[in-house]
Parts: structure tokens; sequence; C-alpha cells
């Protein structure tokens, strides 16, 4: 079975625009995965699971959830715990899984979404960094507008300026006093 399979029986009996507005995708985008022509990305993959409770790895690779799993008295927190201790492991176990598949459909649309992932790890960073940059400016510009209040206090900053004339700092325009 492939993907296109699993993903029609998954909608089960609701119209393909149901199924899309679930999911929040347009009909053609559902069109698409079933006739096998493209395949959902990982956010929309995790709106399928949330949705219908769909095991993800059934829907990319039609095998059971907890692959390797050859114990079944194992409770199953014990195989979550297991399952999820080593996630890089099972990353890479995975990853090499769907190559390993040579389904190209899958794997174009795995090779996609890292990189979507990647991107969007990169400018999340950046712009974490220019909000750092932005605080730090703007603790800067506090401190010297402080600075700069105190000093007006005191009388250092009318130099020049005679009665009834205005200071400008920075954004603020204040009348002096004579």
């Amino acid at each position: 079975m492939e993907f296109k399979d699993r993903i029609r029986l998954v909608r089960g009996g609701p119209k393909q625009q149901i199924f899309a507005d679930k999911l929040g995708v347009h009909i053609t985008t559902v069109q698409g995965w079933e006739a096998g022509k493209n395949f959902p990305n990982g956010d929309i993959l995790l709106r399928i699971h949330k949705e219908f409770g769909t095991d993800i790895n059934w829907l990319l690779t039609g095998e059971e959830p907890y692959p390797g799993n050859d114990n079944p008295d194992l409770p199953v927190n014990d195989i979550d715990l297991l399952y999820n201790a080593d996630p890089f492991g099972r990353a890479s176990s995975g990853l090499r899984e769907i190559f390993d598949s040579g389904d190209q459909i899958i794997i174009d649309a795995l090779q996609s979404n890292i990189t979507a992932f990647q991107i969007s790890i990169r400018r999340d960073r950046q712009i974490k960094q220019q909000a750092q940059g932005i605080k730090e400016l703007q603790e800067k510009y506090d401190e010297l507008k402080k600075r700069f209040d105190s000093l007006e206090k005191r009388g250092v900053g009318s130099v020049g300026a005679g009665s009834g004339s205005q200071a400008h700092y920075g954004d603020a325009t204040r009348e002096k006093e004579s």
C-alpha cells in the first residue's frame, strides 16, 4: 500500500473538501496527495495526526507503530520510554528506512521538509539575535537618556539656549525654563 492509499484510508468517508477544511488546506492539495503527485509537509502531517489520531510513522511508511518491539508484554509507557530514549538514533533509523524504501515521492518530500526546517531554524536564530541586539540598544538608550536627563536637571544641557528656546533630545522636545 502506498502513501496515497493510506491517506485515502485516513480520510475515510468524509468528502475531500471536508477533509481539506479540517486540515486547513485546499482541496486540490488533498487531490494531489491521493493521486500520488505530492506529499504533505511536516506541519500538515502533525495536523493529520492530531485531527485523526493517525500514527505518522504508519502514514509515511505503512509500518506498525514502534517498529522492532518484540516484547508484546512490555507496557505502552515503557515502550514509549524505549522509543523516545534516543531521539537522534530513532530519527537516524527512521531516515535510513525511508531512504532505503526507494519511494522517491516520500524521499523528495522528506528532503524538502528537512530543508524547510533548517531554514526555519536559521531564521529563528537570526530573529533571536536581532531581538537581543535591539534589547541591548534599548538598554543603552535608556541609560544614556537617564544620564542626559540628569545632566539637564543640573543645567548642563542648557548651554547656548536662551529664554523660551527649545532643546531637542532624541524624540522629545522640551521648553527651556529661563
